[in-house]
């Protein structure tokens, strides 16, 4: 045999040698009846990682988490994520939010939301959403849950569902008012928007005012308190920050909402003196002048 056989031999047999019989007994998962786990070495602890986007796998979670937070629509869901891996049956894992800019045709749907959540001096005719949604819908924002992808795959029929609205309408005056509540009966034929003889200040939404005013904030009684509308009213005034088309929000607001709507950089100006729903209301004001560009 040449020295070049003599060593590919060796080779292979040094291969053989590095393998074990394993007999079926040993194959067995042996019993640990002193109930203590079998002794693992370190060497056997260490993984290797195939690439970067395995790094920190242990903790994807929270970055998951964190990263949601900052979403203006989504970030309602940041605190379940976890739970939805780990099979919850919360509402909140079925919503499957979407925010969308409404229109006449989800008149309907608005007054079904506000008649569940305002007290009926204080809701809005369906005239008046009517008219707000014909002549400014781009100041509207609405928030609809949508059927899952599987249900789509299944060919379900069910449909999306308004969640919550805001509404809005423009004035000039640099709060909310009677008048800029209110809205001209003859508005379908009559597109000026100029004050009549008679009135200090024009009925309903002035396109040159200055200031948006927020005359609804409403969700579904079934939908309170999971924090739908604290998600819809920030992604509201980022849209409205972001655009740059006014300068301030303004709503009304009662004394038991004053801290609610504090959260979100309103400050209290005083008492109104509108009398929409027999008065009692606080001048809630952000100005966009005082937030801080990101």
């Amino acid at each position: 045999m040449s020295s070049e056989q003599s060593r590919i031999e060796d080779k292979k047999q040094q291969a053989e040698d590095d393998f074990e019989t394993v007999s079926h007994e040993d194959a067995e998962t042996s019993i640990n009846t002193e109930g203590k786990s079998p002794s693992t070495t370190q060497d056997e602890l260490k993984l290797t990682r195939f690439n970067n986007n395995n790094q920190d796998d242990e903790d994807d979670s929270d970055d998951d988490e964190h990263a949601m937070a900052h979403h203006p629509i989504f970030g309602m869901l940041a605190g379940r994520l976890g739970q939805r891996r780990r099979g919850s049956t919360h509402k909140y894992d079925k919503l499957h939010p979407e925010n969308q800019v409404l229109s006449i045709a989800y008149v309907e749907d608005c007054v079904q939301v506000e008649d569940g959540a305002f007290p009926e001096d204080e809701r809005a005719s369906r005239e008046k959403f009517e008219y707000r949604l014909s002549r400014c819908p781009e100041l509207s924002l609405g928030i609809f849950s949508q059927p899952t992808k599987a249900e789509v795959e299944k060919g379900s029929t069910k449909k999306r569902k308004l969640l919550g609205h805001i509404i809005a309408t423009r004035t000039s005056a640099p709060c909310v008012t009677d008048a800029s509540m209110d809205y001209p009966k003859d508005w379908k034929t009559n597109k000026t928007t100029l004050p009549k003889p008679g009135e200090k200040e024009a009925l309903g939404h002035q396109e040159a005012g200055g200031t948006i005013c927020i005359h609804s904030v409403a969700v579904r009684p079934d939908y309170q308190s999971m924090g739908v509308g604290s998600v819809l009213l920030r992604s509201y005034i980022q849209r409205i920050k972001d655009a740059k088309i006014a300068d301030r929000l303004a709503l009304l607001a009662h004394d038991d909402m004053k801290n609610f709507y504090g959260r979100f950089g309103f400050d209290d100006m005083g008492p109104s003196q509108a009398t929409f729903g027999g008065g009692n209301w606080n001048n809630m004001i952000l100005e966009f002048s005082d937030l801080q560009d990101d």
